[in-house]
């Protein structure tokens, strides 16, 4: 008994005092780049829980299998017997071999010695998974049997991977990516209950299970005591269960070997590795691809409108006092609205602008995969209908007249109504529209980017609804007459009345006039011949073949009020079929006792002598006049008949206006709009005045009779 207690200490001597000489001798390694030595590193091969030699390699250590049904190569095994035949005594030597359940398999020999009354059989390092049952040959005369023996099988299972979620890891906002690792036999240290398992032996476990990369370097683990700051170019390992293990790798962009692409790997438990598996590590962030792609449309929609600016001229349409850039291109000229068709056309065009981009930046960003993708085949026969749709309308419009144009535009409602009446066709058409571009980019943003290889196919039913709706989209304009668009429109003075002229296309006759939404009665028009009656038609609509319908449009109002002129005002014509267009108009305005008129004082003689340098002092206006919209094409003149004299000598004195100002962005000269001075010569005090006031387009109000003060 003596001798085989010193055998044990000369074993354990042996086998402790090279590993103690190992860390003693081996050399300090250098600092890493930009640390000092007595620094903290970040990370580390392994954790100090992890049993390992000086070069932080895990080995398998002389473990005893407690559960014989799950066993690792190198475990060792107990094998009490049942009965007296196996002892130490009558058994000194003793042969062990492994007969595999498997009938293809070769037995394997085992080595075995003696623990006590128990025999420890060392399963071997290339023994495969399976079922073992034990067969022991001794020197003794009297073999013993199979049946005696406790355990009398061991299962060999190395611990298995059998996936990965996810394949395919995004690296979030912290530059962390977590990976889990599932299968079986990842808790396989020393002593470790696996049903109850204290924070100690969870702790040993981790230390017994490291990654391995096989075709590239593997990172460094992180120290244990390492802070989030500090985890960076290294991962950590957790094992979670028998069948879960957690991995974390933080900032793999540090290290100077990057992981790129999908590569295999294995988990190595005491040193008995698993079966190969890929894991792909995605140096971005999910949003990533879909805010590339973002920004990639924007970008493109930027260049459009550097176009469209370097071109202002051009392509800039100024309407209701503001500028307008990129609503031109679905912005209808004749009719001073927004085309539904066009609109379409450039919806769909962005939709598979941005849909593309995300597949493209997802192949080649996330999967690495440096292909030029393909276009879905529904997006091209969805943009050839569009395009067909556009053709189409306009030459339904060239041969049927345009559509109404509706309220002062344009409007976000031209989409949906024609003249400012909805279109059932319209509103079908562009809400087929709304939900076919919606559900194709939902599908597009939901896609995984870590698999996606196609854009979401367009399904031939829907192609068809399109096509449907397009065809009643088209067969509406063709059903429906063209509704009034106005052009321009001059107001001039006829003697006490006041004279509308329209200019544009589809202006009815028979249709219904209205200012400010107030209704011009059709008693207070009157027709060609002076007498109550239609419009005249100056030049009939040549696209539309009813002659009631004109280009040229003009009527004088007798007895209008003074509420229609100043402004602006809402001029709007309704056809019959309810199809109506506004157009905004001003008119100066001014009343009898607005105007004050002084007799300008004479001028003083000249000095002398005169002085070398003389700035002239502009007269004080003697001439104001209160109002609205007293721009600054207005002409006034007075006409004078004088109070003493001949009453029948008449002379007219032009008004020059002296309240100009310069306008910072353009220079023009711009008066205040509600106020009109001047300076007027040759007027006497007491003379009777009547002031004639003409605007640019011939429109004139007389104002009399008012004395000079």
């Amino acid at each position: 008994m003596k001798r085989y207690i010193v055998l044990a200490l000369v074993s354990c001597t042996l086998t402790v005092l090279p590993q103690a000489l190992a860390q003693t001798l081996q050399p300090n390694q250098p600092a890493a780049p930009g640390k000092t030595p007595g620094d903290k590193p970040a990370a580390q091969n392994t954790p100090p829980a992890n049993p390992s030699d000086s070069s932080g390699t895990p080995h398998n250590p002389a473990a005893t299998c407690l559960d014989a049904s799950a066993c690792l190569p190198g475990d060792k095994v107990k094998v009490n017997a049942t009965g007296p035949s196996l002892s130490q005594k009558q058994t000194k030597n003793v042969a062990v071999t492994l007969r595999p359940s498997k009938t293809t398999g070769e037995p394997l020999t085992a080595a075995a010695k003696w623990d006590g009354a128990s025999l420890l059989v060392e399963i071997p390092q290339n023994a495969p998974d399976d079922r073992y049952s034990f067969q022991i040959e001794a020197d003794s005369a009297t073999n013993p049997n199979l049946t005696d023996l406790n355990p009398s099988q061991v299962v060999v299972q190395r611990p298995t991977i059998t996936g990965v979620s996810p394949a395919a890891a995004f690296t979030d906002t912290a530059g962390a990516s977590q990976v889990i690792v599932l299968g079986s036999g990842f808790w396989r240290g020393t002593n470790i209950s696996e049903t109850l398992p204290t924070d100690d032996q969870k702790k040993q476990a981790n230390g017994f299970v490291e990654l391995r990369y096989k075709e590239i370097g593997t990172p460094a683990r992180c120290a244990v005591d390492a802070t989030s700051a500090q985890k960076r170019g290294c991962y950590d390992l957790n094992v979670d269960s028998d069948r879960q293990v957690t991995l974390t790798f933080y900032k793999l962009d540090a290290i100077a070997d990057p992981i790129k692409g999908a590569q295999s790997f294995v988990l190595a438990v005491r040193n008995v590795e698993t079966n190969r598996t890929a894991l792909t590590l995605i140096d971005t962030t999910q949003s990533t691809p879909l805010t590339v792609a973002v920004v990639g449309f924007l970008l493109i929609v930027v260049i459009v409108y550097l176009l469209l600016r370097s071109g202002e001229h051009a392509t800039k349409q100024r309407m209701n006092g503001k500028d307008y850039w990129l609503s031109v291109l679905f912005y209808d000229v004749q009719t001073n609205s927004y085309s539904l068709s066009k609109c379409q056309f450039y919806a769909w065009t962005a939709a598979a602008v941005i849909g593309y981009l995300f597949l493209a930046i997802s192949k080649s960003f996330v999967q690495g995969s440096a292909i030029f993708p393909d276009i879905p085949p529904g997006i091209p026969t969805i943009l050839i209908a569009s395009v067909g749709t556009v053709v189409l309308s306009n030459g339904i419009t060239s041969a049927k007249g345009d559509k109404g144009a509706g309220a002062q535009g344009p409007n976000l409602s031209d989409f949906i109504a024609s003249g400012g009446v909805v279109a059932p066709d319209r509103l079908q058409f562009a809400i087929w529209t709304v939900v076919g571009i919606g559900t194709f980019l939902a599908i597009v943003f939901q896609s995984d980017p870590r698999n996606i290889n196609d854009l979401p196919a367009i399904p031939l039913g829907f192609l068809k609804l399109m096509g449907i709706s397009s065809s009643g989209y088209l067969a509406g304009k063709l059903a429906r007459k063209a509704g009034p668009t106005i052009a321009a429109m001059v107001i001039k003075s006829d003697g006490d009345m006041l004279r509308f002229q329209l200019t544009g296309s589809g202006l009815s006759r028979s249709a219904i006039f209205s200012i400010d939404e107030k209704p011009i009665f059709p008693d207070l028009i009157l027709g060609k011949d002076g007498k109550t009656g239609l419009p005249e038609v100056l030049q009939q609509d040549p696209s539309i073949t009813d002659t009631d319908y004109a280009r040229i449009l003009t009527f004088p109002i007798k007895d209008y009020p003074d509420s229609w002129l100043g402004g602006p005002h809402n001029f709007t014509i309704t056809n019959p079929d309810s199809q109506k267009a506004t157009k905004s108009y001003q008119k100066f305005l001014v009343k009898p006792d607005s105007i004050k008129i002084t007799a300008a004082p004479p001028a003083p003689p000249p000095a002398t002598p005169p002085p070398a340098t003389t700035t002239p002092t502009p007269p004080a206006p003697n001439f104001v006049m209160t109002g609205e919209c007293l721009d600054s094409d207005l002409a006034v003149t007075c006409t004078v008949t004088p109070s003493t004299g001949a009453t029948n000598v008449i002379k007219q004195f032009p008004v020059t206006r002296t309240d100009l100002k310069k306008k910072d962005s353009t220079g023009a000269e711009v008066p205040p709009a509600n106020i009109y001075n001047g300076t007027v010569t040759g007027l006497n005090k007491g003379d009777v005045v009547v002031v004639s006031i003409t605007d640019a387009s011939g429109f004139i109000k007389k104002i009399e009779p008012v004395t000079v003060a």
